[in-house]
């Protein structure tokens, strides 16, 4: 016998699967350049650093790793990664690093994007905030 379910019980239930993910991510960015003086830097490139703790331990990283960098590479021209130290690696069982300098012309949004498009948020939601 086929138990058959409306779509809004579908959507739901998709949903409180969503909410309940032991995953959470966080990203932070910042600006970075040249050094003028001490105090002064003139703006060249923006670092990202998206950091996830409560993976299923066994997540593919490497996979996932690749599908983060491609999808990032969808922004030609805006988020071209530069040479300084990208990372995306594991940290620990549980845990995942993604690290990368892009120029200023790739926004939080494209970052968002990448990341939906590579986890469909299933490892948490990021939110880039500015440091």
């Amino acid at each position: 016998m086929r138990l058959l379910l409306h779509p809004a019980i579908l959507l739901l239930l998709a949903a409180l699967t969503t909410l309940t993910s032991a995953s959470s991510a966080k990203c932070s960015r910042w600006k970075d350049g040249i050094p003028i003086t001490k105090n002064f830097v003139i703006p060249m490139y923006r670092r990202y650093s998206i950091e996830v703790s409560g993976m299923d331990e066994g997540e593919d990283v490497p996979a996932l790793c690749g599908t983060l960098w491609k999808e990032l590479k969808q922004f030609k021209g805006s988020c071209v990664v530069s040479v300084d130290k990208p990372t995306c690696e594991a940290n620990g069982p549980t845990a995942l690093q993604w690290s990368f300098s892009v120029g200023l012309g790739c926004n939080k949004g494209m970052v968002h994007a990448a990341w939906w498009d590579s986890t469909k948020n299933r490892l948490g939601k990021i939110e880039c905030e500015n440091n």
